[in-house]
């Protein structure tokens, strides 16, 4: 899938974070190698079958390894290290301009953009840190980004490219400077602190079960990050026998693998993936949109016979809840069959991934404990980063954020460099564009993965699926023409009053459901709400 791509992409860039080094096992460095080498050899949308069978031949090594890994005294490790490679931005310092700043090394660092397009920069006053390199920084912009560590009191100067760059990169450049972040550790502690967090998503590459150490490791996570905490061995209720489920029911998932525990995170729920059940000619499918990886064979918006999902779901090592819909609830289930008729196939709906999550300018990108506000994801960093990714490969950043972009600015096929500068130029600030509604009329270019053609298609990730399927049954009433369902997340389906209170039928750890069955749908439904960890305070309309 794109996301075990993305992950692959993220482990690759561990080498280039830092010229210092970290003392780690051969071992790990050499399966982190290979899997880094293999995304450049993996199809795009898919891996190949061949990075599939290295997966899970390196499967033990790799568990073996981040087992010890875990365990180890790793000197620089920060206090709280998962997500702790995050740099603050610092501002952006145009042609002609200048910023300063203070720094964990220097009481103030001064850079300097001339309009010849050379960048210094130069540390102020006595260094104050016990680090053997110095601060190290991230700069961008939409036509390059740079790593650079500031050690001395002598100017770091750089000639920014301007060279074969296109109109609105330039204009970028011209308008919004170079942007400036700064990690918050030394190189060492940046490369432990990532590899801590890559042992959380180890069970998205490796399956299909979840693993000891990455369970808890999750478990860690949730409990420290959002709050949230998974008791181990909980009491199950028995899974419901087909004949006592109904069309409509809920089925709420959370596996311990990274993937759905960062979800959680961001979005203040307590699950990371959901499903609907429904009868179809007879008999009882759990239906789902999700994506092909090393626990699930399939890809897109699908059907599986309940006992065989329930097995499949064990296998995985699946937490699970059942949410039956109130036994008073006029849910239309040929509408709905006939929904889910007309759109089976259609692949995961990466190209409404991040909207129902990013509805505000700031209170949507998490931050990392303690004071969960020094240390955030924030817009200036996602806006470099999405462009940088387009020049890599174009074909994902169409997928993930480029026809959304399209959609909302009512233009065709610009990248992301372009769409940022049209939406500035036409009086959109450029970090609201993720706000503009996502509308349940878009069709998005993308594959039946059953055919194989490339189709238009509503885009659909888990619970804009679910919230598709209710909306087909008639369950938004009044709202149907006022309800966009990918402005959901996962959270806003599972708080709607007409589910019953949750049931837990699988899992090795408890969950708890936040405010289940808690929310009467309203027109415009969850299209400004705030996600920030660890309170997750919302408007009284969200």
């Amino acid at each position: 899938s794109y996301l075990e791509a993305m992950m692959m992409k993220f482990i690759s860039i561990i080498p280039f974070l830092t010229t210092g080094t970290l003392a780690l096992s051969t071992q790990v460095t050499d399966v982190l190698d290979i899997l880094a080498n293999s995304v450049d050899a993996s199809s795009k949308g898919s891996l190949k079958d061949s990075l599939k069978s290295l997966l899970h031949t390196s499967a033990s090594t790799l568990f073996n390894e981040f087992d010890s890994f875990n365990k180890e005294e790793v000197s620089g490790l920060s206090e709280y290290p998962y997500f702790g490679v995050i740099p603050p931005y610092q501002g952006s310092v145009l042609p002609g301009g200048d910023l300063s700043w203070s720094s964990p090394c220097f009481s103030s660092t001064k850079a300097s953009f001339d309009t010849d397009m050379n960048l210094s920069m130069k540390a102020q006053g006595t260094k104050q840190c016990d680090r053997v390199g110095g601060d190290l920084y991230i700069i961008g912009t939409m036509s390059n980004v740079q790593i650079v560590e500031v050690t001395t009191l002598k100017a770091v100067n750089i000639l920014w490219q301007t060279t074969n760059i296109t109109e609105s990169e330039t204009w970028d450049i011209q308008n919004k400077g170079i942007r400036v972040f700064l990690f918050q550790s030394d190189a060492g502690t940046l490369i432990a602190n990532l590899l801590k967090t890559v042992e959380l998503f180890i069970p998205v590459i490796v399956g299909p079960g979840v693993g000891t150490t990455a369970a808890e490791a999750n478990v860690e996570f949730l409990s420290e990050y959002a709050h949230k905490d998974m008791l181990p061995n909980p009491t199950l209720m028995d899974p419901p026998s087909a004949d006592q489920v109904k069309s409509g029911d809920f089925f709420g998932v959370i596996r311990l693998d990274g993937l759905d525990p960062m979800l959680a995170w961001a979005m203040g729920s307590t699950t990371g993936h959901t499903t609907v059940a429904m009868w179809i000619d007879d008999e009882l499918y759990i239906c789902e949109s999700t994506a092909e990886g090393a626990y699930w064979p399939l890809s897109g918006i699908q059907k599986t016979p309940y006992s065989e999902w329930l097995t499949m779901a064990q296998e995985a090592d699946y937490n699970v809840v059942w949410m039956p819909l109130e036994d008073d609830v006029d849910f239309d289930v040929d509408s709905a069959v006939a929904f889910f008729k007309q759109w089976e196939g259609v692949d995961y709906g990466y190209q409404a991934m991040l909207w129902g999550w990013l509805d505000t300018v700031k209170d949507n990108y998490p931050c990392v404990p303690p004071d969960f506000s020094s240390m955030c994801l924030e817009f200036e960093l996602v806006e470099i980063l999405f462009s940088a990714v387009d020049r890599l490969d174009p074909y994902l950043a169409n997928q993930m954020w480029n026809q959304a972009f399209n959609f909302r600015l009512g233009t065709q096929g610009l990248n992301t460099a372009d769409l940022f500068m049209t939406a500035e130029l036409n009086g959109i600030p450029s970090n609201t564009l993720p706000l503009i509604v996502e509308s349940d009329d878009w069709m998005y270019e993308t594959l039946n993965v059953t055919s194989g053609d490339i189709v238009q298609a509503p885009a659909m990730v888990c619970n804009v699926f679910v919230c598709h399927m209710w909306k087909s049954g008639g369950l938004f009433g009044d709202f149907t023409d006022e309800m966009n369902c990918g402005e959901t997340t996962n959270w806003d389906i599972y708080v709607l009053d007409w589910l019953s209170e949750p049931n837990q039928i699988l899992g090795a750890y408890s969950m708890t459901i936040n405010n289940a069955s808690s929310k009467v749908p309203y027109a415009n439904y969850a299209e400004n709400c705030a996600s920030l960890a660890p309170d997750y305070d919302k408007d009284p309309m969200c």
